[in-house]
Order: structure tokens, then C-alpha cells, then sequence
């Protein structure tokens, strides 16, 4: 082998062991943020129990044991004051339980993704969605579908400021043995769009996604529009 072939190949080598080095501290860069971004998540869960749902049911009690004796009226009112407090713990516990374990995941991902969807409206009435699926969809293992919604999850608040108008289309699809969610994001305000698709979170969800499903993920930036597209083999559930 000639000097010349020798310097090649040092130098194929070099540049391969630069761009594993680069995509390395990528990933490990982007799954810092991802467990710091739910340990903080989690804290929140935390501190929404204790001073929370835990402080409304302390009151409940207090209130069940301060019923006045022999006023029908002031018992009645006391009664009324407990069951608004028993609704809203109720509703605590709901919204709580969601973000625990999403709705309908165990079913199957359209349905799932499809609940998550109508808590995001509900968050964003500006905003227009369309969601197209397949009429029947092959059962996939309730750890992938956690996955997936919860990176979704994440691409929506990053991708869509609390206050901003968007247009966001969704498509589901499954083929002989991949699925692939794509999403498409048409911002009405050029400045909201550039600020947030630059975003460096955006990029450390990508590599996640490729790391924790596994899958690749595809993200394009044309015009007023963002695309993503994310697609997984999908497993037989166990």
C-alpha cells in the first residue's frame, strides 16, 4: 500500500472517529435534557399532590367536621362547600392521572394520540387541528405508544408557543413493518415560527427519539411550515 493510499485511509479514519465523537455527545447532550426536562415534570406532579390535593382533602375533613349542629341551613351550606371542594380534587385527580399514564394507551396510539390532541385543544381553542388515521391499527406494546406520546407531547410545547395561533396536521400510518407519524406545523406569524424552530430542544427531541424508540425522525422548514416526520418498527405487544 502506497504512502499516499495509507494518508487516506488515516485520514477516512479520523474524520469517522470525529463524527462519532460529535454524534455521541449529541445524544448525550439531548438525553440530559430529556431526563432533566422530566425530573422537572415530575417535581411539578409532586408538588401539585402535596400542596394541592393533599391540602383540598385536609380541608374537606375540617370542613366534615366543623358541620354545624341542629341549622338545617348552615349544615346544607357546609354540605354544598364540601362537594365543590370534592369536584375539584376529583378533577385534580383525573388531570393528574392523565399525565401519569395517558389516556387510552393501553388501546391502541390513534386513540391515544387522539385524546391527547383534545387536551391540547382545550389549551390552544386558536389553534386548528386535523388528525388522520387508519381505520384499523395493529396492536403495539404500551411502552412504545408511552414513548411516542410523550415525545409528541414535548414537540407540541416546544413547537407551539401557550398564545400562538397554528394550523397542526397530523397523519398516522402503519406499513408491513414500520409506522410513521408525521406532523405538520403552519404558523401564521413568520417571527414565531423562526424563533421557535430554532429552538435547540427541537434538535435534542430528534436524537431522542432516534435513541429511546428507536426511529428516525426527519424534520423539514419551509415557508410558514415545520414538518416532522417520525417513524419506528413496530413490535408485536408481549
Amino acid at each position: 500500500m502506497s504512502f499516499k493510499n495509507e494518508f487516506v485511509l488515516v485520514g477516512i479514519f479520523t474524520v469517522a472517529l470525529l463524527w462519532l465523537a460529535a454524534s455521541y455527545w449529541q445524544m448525550q447532550q439531548a438525553m440530559r435534557w430529556w431526563f432533566h426536562r422530566e425530573a422537572i415534570e415530575r417535581a411539578a406532579q409532586a408538588d401539585q399532590i402535596q400542596n394541592g390535593l393533599v391540602q383540598d382533602l385536609f380541608a374537606m375533613r375540617l370542613c366534615l367536621h366543623s358541620l354545624p349542629m341542629g341549622c338545617a341551613e348552615a349544615v346544607k351550606q357546609q354540605q354544598q362547600a364540601c362537594l365543590i371542594k370534592a369536584e375539584a380534587v376529583h378533577h385534580s385527580l383525573t388531570d393528574l392521572s392523565a399525565a401519569l399514564t395517558p389516556l387510552y394507551l393501553c388501546e391502541s396510539l390513534p386513540i391515544a394520540i387522539r385524546s391527547l390532541l383534545g387536551q391540547w385543544q382545550s389549551i390552544h381553542p386558536q389553534c386548528k387541528i386535523q388528525f388522520d388515521t387508519l381505520d384499523s391499527w395493529q396492536a403495539e406494546p404500551s411502552e412504545s405508544n408511552c414513548l411516542i406520546l410523550a415525545l409528541l407531547e414535548a414537540l407540541l410545547k416546544i413547537a407551539v408557543p401557550l398564545n400562538s395561533s397554528v394550523q397542526l396536521q397530523l397523519s398516522l400510518n402503519q406499513r408491513s413493518h414500520s409506522s410513521i407519524l408525521a406532523i405538520k406545523i403552519t404558523y401564521f406569524d413568520q417571527s414565531s415560527r423562526i424563533a421557535v424552530t430554532r429552538a435547540k430542544e427541537l434538535n435534542y427531541l430528534c436524537h431522542c427519539f432516534s435513541c429511546l424508540v428507536p426511529g428516525r425522525c426527519r424534520y423539514r422548514c419551509r415557508s410558514q411550515a415545520a414538518t416532522w416526520q417520525l417513524q419506528w418498527r413496530h413490535a408485536r405487544p408481549a
